[in-house]
């Protein structure tokens, strides 16, 4: 038996089409077990399987409310799993999410690693070259075990949202006895704020942003690490929203709302001020609270009111004095930034993407191929200026 079969990517009891089911996924395999104890001993697993579901063959994987996922395959079998809460139905969901990528020839092995560009509460989010496609992506890293508690179900909720186009989804998964792998596909343009074409695309790519951060709030979801770091561009120099951790552990940055130095809490009003911060910052060329000492920081976030008079655009001006709103029920939301002035200007000028792209027709793969660790920071250092660091 294979170590992914012997160590399951989780377990746990849920209703399968109405029925009181002991369920284990086992890399891209569902299994569904009709027992009566919790043991997963290997001949009681095997007499006792009704179902094995193969996630590879799955066309549709979504939610019914709020404890149920509903799974379909291209031989248009369908399953629905009814969890006790929503926790559970993150956790079930991420597995299935995560079986659904998973490549069971896959290690550590089969990568290099480049730098670390983000850290979570498990650790380092590591970018990586895949040998076999010379392809980048980001590497993340979860104890099997995490899958089981609320805390662990917010750090995950970024992939589990149905796709967009915007916001960076899981490409790759792979396993060893204890630990389950993510990992996503890195966007080659660099991040949007540096690598702007022109002020009209930068103002277009702006709006595809509150598009995807209007997306994870639809889903009940609220961006946990809302900074330019996370904002980067693919080949078609269109922004993707990608969930990378942060660069330090610091409490408060300057992207930091009022509420979440005050409540210590985080709500969709938090995502908007951020958004504000980087709208100000493009506008002006530097952030309007950053101080290098973190209590002062704070306190020009809590006290100071920007300076709005540097920036000469009047609709820009209102959208951002109404986006850095100290109270969070005043604040703009994505409900009056998509019909704000600003944006419907800046829309009209538009350059169209695929016309204008720097770097379109380059193949990234084929010039990484055999290119030194040196060579390679040399190239990705005129890309990611503020991210790549030698280890």
């Amino acid at each position: 038996m294979s170590e992914g079969r012997t160590s399951p990517t989780h377990t746990g009891w849920i209703l399968m089409n109405d029925r009181k089911s002991f369920c284990a996924i086992y890399g891209n395999r569902l299994y569904v077990l009709f027992l009566t104890c919790r043991e997963l001993h290997n001949d009681n697993m095997m007499n006792g399987i009704s179902t094995v579901f193969d996630l590879r063959n799955c066309t549709k994987v979504n939610t019914l409310g709020t404890n149920c996922i509903q799974i379909s395959d291209n031989s248009q079998n369908v399953i629905k799993l009814e969890t006790e809460n929503k926790t559970q139905t993150l956790m079930w969901l991420f597995a299935i999410k995560f079986g659904l990528k998973y490549q069971a020839s896959l290690s550590l092995d089969g990568f290099r690693k480049i730098s670390v560009i983000g850290q979570d509460s498990f650790g380092d989010v590591c970018l990586m070259q895949r040998f076999a496609d010379n392809k980048l992506y980001a590497i993340k890293s979860f104890p099997k075990d995490f899958l089981g508690n609320k805390f662990s179900a917010e750090l995950v909720e970024m992939y589990l949202i149905p796709n967009h186009k915007n916001i960076a989804g899981i490409s790759i998964s792979f396993a060893t006895k204890d630990m389950i792998y993510i990992g996503i596909e890195y966007p080659i343009g660099g991040e949007m704020i540096f690598n702007a074409i022109s002020e009209s695309v930068l103002f277009s790519q702006f709006f595809q942003v509150a598009e995807a951060i209007n997306h994870c709030h639809m889903n009940d979801v609220v961006v946990k690490a809302f900074t330019p770091e996370n904002l980067l561009l693919d080949h078609e120099n269109n922004v993707v929203l990608c969930d990378f951790g942060l660069k330090t552990k610091r409490e408060v940055n300057e992207y930091s709302s009022p509420e979440a130095i005050i409540n210590h809490s985080l709500g969709v009003e938090s995502n908007w001020w951020a958004y504000g911060v980087m709208l100000y910052e493009m506008a002006v060329g530097t952030s309007p609270f950053l101080h290098e000492d973190e209590s002062k920081m704070s306190e020009l976030i809590l006290k100071s009111t920007p300076n709005l008079s540097l920036i000469d655009n009047n609709h820009l001006k209102d959208i951002i004095s109404g986006l850095l709103e100290k109270s969070p029920k005043r604040r703009t939301t994505y409900g009056i930034i998509k019909t704000h002035q600003f944006f419907k200007s800046s829309l009209e000028h538009e350059i169209s993407c695929s016309n204008n792209m720097l770097f379109k027709e380059m193949d990234f793969s084929s010039v990484l191929t055999d290119l030194s660790d040196q060579d390679l920071f040399a190239i990705m250092n005129l890309k990611y200026p503020n991210i790549l660091m030698a280890n």
